[in-house]
């Protein structure tokens, strides 16, 4: 499963280049609520998909990133994990 977390504008580098720099790391996270079933193409023109209609959805589209968390995550899993998340809020 995965460990969700929010990943702010205040934060150094967005989500998107966490995500790129955790799985180039070999760390496999997810971006959450991405994308939003509103963005697919057989949703996009209904106006109930217009991205005004849809704030939160579309911060938490554009904010959450999930870390890693299943059975056999060790200690030394997640201190990797936790040192690179340091390593990219610094």
């Amino acid at each position: 499963s995965y460990f969700p977390i929010l990943i702010t504008d205040e934060h150094p580098l967005g989500r998107d280049e966490v995500y790129r720099r955790m799985r180039d790391e070999g760390v496999i996270v997810r971006r959450y609520f991405y994308p939003l079933i509103s963005d697919m193409p057989m949703y996009r023109g209904m106006p109930s998909a217009a991205a005004e209609n849809l704030p939160v959805a579309r911060a938490a589209a554009d904010h959450i990133l999930c870390l890693p968390i299943f059975e056999d995550f060790t200690t030394v899993d997640l201190d990797r994990v936790i040192c690179l998340m340091l390593e990219l809020a610094a």
